[in-house]
């Protein structure tokens, strides 16, 4: 997607996100930064947001068809893939809590070799990237601290 697009879809969200929770929002904030990262070759990773809710749907046949297509419960907020690695990220607010299914996720990964992480800021989110070697360079603007990373 051209960063012109990106540039009209962000500038809609200060109407959407006043709504949010608290984790949406850091996540709105940092895939702009990411966004911009890529484009300026800060970043060397692939990351994709994993939609695990229903989008307001509530059909019974609709959670059917989306567990058949592989919908796992607790999955993560983040796929993160590199050449040579790849993890996941979790995002929770600084009070949110992860659910049963989240724990047994982050446990699986662990039990596996798989990188995961529970972020709770924009910061955490970047400085988990900078560690796992696909970030190289912190943002200029809006990074008054990297936050806190619960590696699993």
């Amino acid at each position: 997607m051209k960063l012109e697009t990106w540039k009209v879809l962000f500038g809609a969200l200060p109407r959407v996100l006043s709504g949010a929770k608290p984790e949406d929002k850091i996540c709105v904030e940092f895939f702009s930064d990411y966004v911009k990262a890529l484009r300026d070759g800060d970043c060397n990773a692939l990351i994709a947001h994993i939609t695990n809710e229903f989008s307001g749907d509530k059909r019974p046949v609709w959670g059917m068809l989306k567990s058949a297509m592989g919908r796992v419960k607790g999955a993560p907020d983040y796929i993160v893939t590199w050449q040579g690695g790849s993890g996941f990220i979790e995002v929770k607010a600084e009070d949110g809590r992860m659910s049963p299914e989240q724990v047994a996720f982050a446990a699986a990964c662990e039990q596996l070799g798989i990188r995961h992480a529970v972020c709770r800021s924009k910061g955490a989110i970047i400085a988990t990237l900078m560690n796992w070697g696909c970030w190289r360079a912190l943002p200029t603007q809006g990074l008054s601290t990297l936050g806190a990373v619960e590696d699993k």
